[in-house]
């Protein structure tokens, strides 16, 4: 890359920033290598024979991680490409991609990554198929559904979660607090602040990323002087994007390993499948799916450690 090619337009003058993008050149190689790893570990964890929900909700909840990630590689300008500055950037998308990414790693810690005792587990899965039924009847696509899932879905639930001895020793206040709002056992900074994630950091990401995705003046402001989201490269966005990047490659690294360490040695196993390339849209039959038990897995992966 040339010195006149590190030359951003800024302004009415033009200014070199050198900086910025090699900043953003490492955050993209950090990303592309953990987007790549999580692809692995959740080809490796699909098809396994699982036995409990919580398994099977990893494998599902890490699945659906990937692809967004995957998205979000595909918006994202190269830095090694010679056309870096005439490809096409976008920060608006990219901002509401990285916003469910991080809310899909929440999930995926809650419902398929952290310990906690059975009756916990449960009171999660049971709050999930609450919150489940009540957006869909929020929806009401289906016509009767609401009816039909009044009468159905709030009857059993709730005597399911009077069941359940951890639902029981929370406060009468907290579980009417959580069904009348449809959340889930925590809020979603609780459940990163859980994971090891910095609380605040979350919150100042969040808000930028939703003043984006909700077309706040925040996005479109200085466009007209420093061309951002003009759709062209610019140091803001490129800025922004390199913190975004930073900030979301902790996020995929945590996953990949937790559930690679679930599904014992799955990144391991997806790499041994020949012409492989998890960034294409190539499909490539998972030659375990339907036979190999997690139980089974775990004993081959033992053997060669």
């Amino acid at each position: 890359m040339s010195e006149r090619e590190l030359v951003w337009y800024v302004g009415q003058d033009f200014e070199p920033n050198k900086e910025t993008y090699e900043y953003y050149k490492t955050q993209y190689v950090r990303f592309k290598k953990a987007t790549r790893k999580i692809l692995l570990v959740s080809y490796g964890s699909g098809g396994v024979l699982a036995t409990h929900p919580k398994e099977n909700l990893c494998a599902t909840l890490c699945k659906k991680l990937s692809v967004t990630a995957r998205s979000l590689y595909m918006l994202a300008p190269d830095p090694n490409s010679k056309e870096f500055f005439q490809q096409h950037l976008d920060f608006t998308s990219s901002a509401t991609i990285a916003r469910a990414l991080v809310s899909n790693f929440a999930m995926l810690y809650h419902f398929g990554i952290e310990a906690c005792s059975e009756d916990e587990f449960r009171t999660r899965q049971l709050l999930m198929w609450w919150r489940d039924y009540r957006v869909r009847r929020k929806m009401n696509f289906a016509e009767g559904y609401r009816e039909r899932a009044d009468a159905f879905h709030d009857p059993d639930l709730r005597r399911r979660l009077n069941e359940n001895k951890f639902w029981l020793r929370l406060p009468d206040k907290t579980r009417r607090h959580i069904l009348r709002s449809n959340h889930l056992l925590h809020s979603e900074e609780e459940i990163l602040e859980r994971a090891g994630a910095d609380k605040e950091t979350h919150i100042k990401m969040y808000a930028y990323w939703s003043a984006h995705a909700h077309c706040d003046s925040v996005s479109f402001i200085n466009m007209d002087e420093q061309r951002r989201g003009s759709g062209q490269v610019n140091v803001g966005d490129i800025a922004m994007l390199g913190t975004t990047l930073e900030w979301i490659n902790g996020f995929l690294e945590h996953a990949a390993k937790e559930v690679d360490d679930i599904f014992a040695g799955a990144e391991e196993r997806a790499s041994k499948i020949k012409n492989l390339d998890l960034l294409s849209n190539k499909t490539v039959s998972m030659p375990w799916a339907g036979k190999l038990t997690l139980e089974q897995a775990r004993e081959n992966y033992r053997k060669t450690k």
